[in-house]
């Protein structure tokens, strides 16, 4: 069931920020593994404030 949640995004044409949501469901289990998942996902955010 984790890694179905954790592909659901691969299977869909486009992906949206929020949409990570169900997915970081699947590692929620696992601390590190979903510190770095959050920290990945806000580095894009970060970049985007600091082009402008």
């Amino acid at each position: 069931m984790e890694y179905a949640m954790l592909a659901s995004p691969l299977l869909s044409p486009y992906v949206v920020f929020h949409s990570w949501a169900g997915t970081l469901l699947g590692i929620v289990t696992s601390v590190p593994e979903t510190i770095a998942a959050v920290i990945g996902l806000w580095i894009p955010i970060g970049m985007r404030d600091i082009r402008g």
